[in-house]
């Protein structure tokens, strides 16, 4: 077996033993969560700082925002929290995708919106009396 897979399974199980571990002790638990949320949290924030973020930022797989963003729905992305997005209209007009392929992805996005109630009223969305502290 190749040396970098053997590593990436080591690593599995290392990390595995450690959530296992973790799962019995509430103290230790929280340790663990909060190493991994500052690592989490450390990687996006040199990405942030160097600009190397979102869809298109430093990924370096196309030669322009629009592009970037033809590609990504093309392949499944349905949203993008950044501001890739706003570039489609020029990706049409370039070339780079359709109205259809765009379409498709929307419907998507907005099927999963109404099936989560998010254009309904909160006293009819079970979601909504979740209250925050629970979910965080």
């Amino acid at each position: 077996m190749p040396p970098r897979r053997r590593q990436g399974r080591l690593r599995h199980r290392l990390s595995s033993a450690i959530g296992m571990a973790a799962s019995f002790n509430d103290k230790l638990m929280l340790r663990v969560a909060t190493a991994i949320s500052d690592e989490a949290r450390a990687k996006y924030h040199q990405a942030v700082k160097q600009n190397n973020h979102g869809i298109y930022f430093g990924h370096k797989l196309t030669d322009s925002i629009p592009a970037a963003a033809a590609l990504a729905v093309k392949n499944g992305c349905d949203l993008n929290c950044g501001c890739t997005y706003q570039h489609l209209g020029t990706a049409v007009e370039q070339g780079l995708i359709t109205e259809k392929e765009i379409d498709v992805a929307l419907k998507r996005l907005l099927t999963a919106r109404f099936k989560l109630g998010m254009f309904d009223p909160d006293d009819k969305v079970p979601y909504a009396k979740i209250k925050p502290e629970v979910v965080a």
